[in-house]
């Protein structure tokens, strides 16, 4: 069953099917729920919300689609191709991320209680995957680099202002 609302150019189609060639169509298929839109045009906007708090999500015919606030015209971005970026319109990387404040870029945090937080590093050559970590220490305070990721710390930058290397140091 189907409600379909006639207008001079804007028909908007509620319903229990999919892709009734109007202009709008708002419609349930299986157990998913589908809003589309074909305005004939290579990008189309849904917006979600009012008053001037706004999410809007815009969809670039196969090159990507942008969620963004109000305020905002790239808040993030999943680009064709599968890059993601926030606040940038193109990411040229798998992640790219641009600050446009003074102050941190990214944070990263642990919430279980007494465990490192850490970013791993890996690459491949060949069949051979290298890694490497960059590690916080919950109880130390101490910044670590491992290389490779299960080894012993190559550097420690500790929480009292002092580096540890580990052996066979070369300067």
């Amino acid at each position: 069953d189907s409600a379909r609302f006639e207008g001079t150019t804007s028909p908007i189609t509620i319903g229990d099917g999919f892709a009734y060639g109007g202009s709008a169509t708002i419609c349930k298929h299986n157990s998913s729920l589908y809003l589309q839109y074909n305005n004939g045009a290579a990008t189309t906007d849904l917006n979600i919300g009012g008053g001037g708090t706004a999410v809007r999500i815009h969809d670039s015919q196969n090159s990507s689609y942008r969620f963004t606030s109000a305020s905002s015209t790239n808040s993030w971005v999943v680009a064709n191709g599968g890059n993601f970026g926030v606040g940038v319109a193109a990411p040229n990387a798998a992640i790219h991320v641009k600050n446009y404040l003074s102050g941190m870029t990214a944070r990263f945090q642990q919430t279980v209680d007494g465990a490192e937080s850490a970013v791993r590093f890996q690459t491949l050559d060949g069949t051979i995957s290298r890694y490497a970590d960059i590690s916080l220490s919950a109880t130390s305070g101490n910044l670590s680099f491992r290389v490779p990721y299960n080894a012993t710390a190559a550097l420690i930058l500790a929480n009292d202002q002092n580096a540890y290397f580990a052996e066979n140091v070369r300067v």
